[in-house]
């Protein structure tokens, strides 16, 4: 899955409102920005995500990680969608899967309370060196 790279400015946010009202009033819309945002929202769950996706290209602002977050978070508070209707609907579905699936997420654990720090790293691979 590739996500293209989303610029936020200040004025991003009171524009991605906007759209995603348009979009709720007028029903025969698409609802592609109402989508986008959930999907946007899903992945920007707290700061550490915000982080990880400007780290990979995804996401670049000038705002603190925890504004970012905040923002994304309020952004489709009270909106009305179906996923059904989604052009986004397999990418949910992918992403569902991926988290579900019980590899990746002992992967995740695994490198989140063993490997965070390089150092453990470099000692395992030490380790390993020795033993051959």
């Amino acid at each position: 899955m590739e996500i293209p790279t989303l610029c936020i400015f200040e004025s991003t946010m009171p524009l991605f409102r906007n759209l995603i009202a348009f979009e709720q009033c007028y029903p025969l819309t698409r609802n592609h920005v109402t989508f986008y945002a959930v999907l946007m929202q899903f992945l920007l769950d707290t700061p550490r995500d915000v982080k990880v996706l400007q780290g990979e290209g995804i996401l670049r602002s000038r705002l603190n990680e925890e504004e970012l977050a905040c923002q994304f978070n309020q952004l489709c508070r009270d909106v009305i969608y179906s996923n059904n209707r989604s052009y986004l609907t397999d990418v949910f579905h992918n992403v569902n899967g991926y988290c579900d699936s019980r590899w990746h997420r002992w992967r995740a654990v695994l490198a989140r309370d063993y490997f965070s720090n390089p150092w453990t790293v470099i000692s395992l691979q030490k380790c390993h060196k020795a033993d051959e």
